[in-house]
Order: C-alpha cells, then sequence, then structure tokens
C-alpha cells in the first residue's frame, strides 16, 4: 500500500454494457510507474539538452540553426553565445539567452536573418543561399553582418543541412571571424 504522500497515476476507462447506458464497467488501471518512467526520461533528456547547449554556448564559433521555408527567405531558430557577441551584445552566461532572444534587434535578425547581412553583401549571400537551396553543404563566404551598435563584422559562413520537411529546409550555421574581405 502507498503512503499518502505517493504518486499514484491511475487510467480509467469505462464502457457502457447496453444500450440504454444503464449499466457501465468501468477499469482502472495504476500506471504510476510508466508515468515515473516518463518522468525520468524527460529529465534525462532535459539534462542531455542542457549539456549539449552548454557545449555549444563554450566554443568560440558562431553558431545558429537557421530554417529555410523557401529558397528566398531565411529564419533564425537557435543562437549560441558567441554569435550574440559577433553582433554585439555582452552576455555573462546562457541565463541571459532568455532576454536576449528577446531583444527588438534579435527578434527581427530572427524573422529575417538576411536584414543582419550588411545591405551592400545582401544581394550575394541571398544567391548562394538560393543557389544552395537543395545543398547538404555550403560555404556562404566572408560577408559583413550589422552589429547592434550598427558597427560592421567580418564573418566566413559555413551551413550544413540538418533537415529537410515539408515546410522548410533547417541549416547548422557556424560564423569565423574573419579581418577582411
Amino acid at each position: 500500500e502507498k503512503a499518502p504522500d505517493d504518486i499514484m497515476c491511475r487510467k480509467i476507462q469505462h464502457y457502457y454494457l447496453d444500450g440504454d447506458r444503464n449499466t457501465v464497467l468501468i477499469i482502472q488501471t495504476d500506471v504510476t510507474e510508466t508515468y515515473l518512467q516518463q518522468q525520468r526520461e524527460a529529465a534525462l533528456a532535459k539534462a542531455e539538452a542542457e549539456r549539449v547547449t552548454d557545449i555549444l554556448d563554450s566554443v568560440s564559433t558562431g553558431i545558429c540553426v537557421l530554417r529555410m521555408p523557401d529558397p528566398d527567405h531565411l529564419e533564425g531558430d537557435f543562437v549560441n553565445m558567441q554569435m550574440f557577441r559577433i553582433l554585439g551584445y555582452t552576455p555573462e552566461s546562457s541565463d541571459d539567452r532568455t532576454s536576449l532572444m528577446e531583444d527588438p534587434v534579435i527578434k527581427s535578425y530572427l524573422k529575417d536573418a538576411f536584414i543582419a547581412v550588411h545591405p551592400d553583401d545582401r544581394d550575394y549571400v541571398k544567391r548562394v543561399y538560393r543557389e544552395n537551396f537543395d545543398s547538404r553543404h555550403f560555404n556562404a563566404g566572408n560577408y559583413r553582418v550589422i552589429r547592434r551598435d550598427g558597427s560592421l563584422m567580418w564573418v566566413n559562413q559555413d551551413l550544413t543541412l540538418r533537415s529537410v520537411t515539408p515546410e522548410c529546409r533547417v541549416f547548422y550555421a557556424s560564423y569565423r571571424l574573419v579581418d577582411k574581405e
């Protein structure tokens, strides 16, 4: 017998045994162990995701997850801490990610990642993306990104296709700082 403070989960099913619905069969099943196992697995998955994010935040390369619903549109999803720094932010830790993701500049860059590219380089970068929409891996070359304060930073970008769904293509993008064109 379980103590009152213990978790107990029940699955309850009912069936009408006659056409008038006067007789009901109720079956109660204890699913506590299944529930607790699911909770343990969810906690392990969350810990693993946090560990991977921590690793990504510790590297000196800017990393983004980018979605392309079609060859002319580019949206951001995940941004590591180094990418925030490339864009001119000074996060102290990954705990700052939530507030940084709400920053108006970051929100606009995530909605349309092409606007982070300097206007003089934008047509070139869009063309490279369009031409490589079906590629598994490509390099977008050197171009300038617009930082939070309006200053420019030269980057070299590598992209690897992660997945293809009916809605979009997902790319992992890495950004290395370069001195100049």
